[in-house]
């Protein structure tokens, strides 16, 4: 063989082992970045798990809160309901006395705009309907505020 020809062999055998012990040199530091990531990985994974617990305790709490105001809002509307109870049964009560006592003033020939307790009747039972009126409104309001 040519002398020429094994200091070119002989060098490119030097030449490769540099190249594997770089090759292996870069792929140990490749490794060591994974290990790296796989750590902050497990670390980012931990919050998670954290803050969802963290999310599910205050997604109960907020449920049991809700459910609270709901069981007051439904003793709230059992209390109504007696409420518009006695408007129904004076509204029919009312009802029935007015057309009565028309009727009587009627028969004795008197005008029953000159019976001051119809008159009165009148504007107490005109109250009670607004009053009535705007309980049903904000029950209302109550009602869509628990089924949004």
């Amino acid at each position: 063989m040519n002398p020429q020809l094994n200091k070119v062999f002989s060098k490119l055998a030097k030449e490769d082992k540099k190249t594997k012990l770089a090759s292996e040199k870069v792929e140990l530091g490749a490794i060591q970045d994974l290990d790296k990531l796989n750590s902050k990985i497990e670390k980012s994974i931990k919050e998670f798990n954290k803050a969802i617990g963290a999310t599910k305790k205050a997604i109960d709490k907020a449920k049991a809160a809700e459910q609270k105001m709901f069981d007051n809002a439904e003793n709230e509307w059992e209390k109504v309901d007696k409420v518009f109870v006695t408007y129904d049964q004076y509204d029919s009560e009312y009802k029935k006395l007015v057309q009565q006592i028309a009727k009587m003033a009627k028969d004795l020939g008197l005008d029953v705009k000159n019976v001051k307790q119809l008159q009165s009747a009148k504007k107490l039972f005109d109250e009670l309907d607004t009053k009535a009126t705007e309980l049903d409104s904000t029950m209302g309001d109550l009602t869509r505020y628990f089924t949004n």
